[in-house]
């Protein structure tokens, strides 16, 4: 998990960016994996304004399904909620 407070959903998307892009070029092999010969990374992303309704159990929820829906729409991919 990564925390970006003061950080919109434009912001959280260039640094998910920004991580892909260094995880890939560190090219690990993944010998083990069905999908990829190297380590690849899905992830989801969730934005949210704290106010005394939000929760961050309900942050994280919604950053969690997102990255479920990375997976099955076919990993090494960010999905924003």
């Amino acid at each position: 998990m990564v925390v970006l407070p003061n950080t919109n959903r434009e912001g959280a998307i260039i640094v998910a960016q920004q991580i892909q892009h260094t995880i890939r070029n560190l090219s690990l092999l993944h010998q083990k994996s069905e999908v990829s010969n190297i380590v690849t990374l899905s992830m989801g992303i969730s934005s949210m304004i704290p106010n005394s309704l939000n929760f961050p159990s309900t942050l994280v929820a919604l950053a969690d399904k997102a990255l479920y829906t990375a997976k099955q729409e076919g990993r090494n991919q960010y999905f924003v909620s």
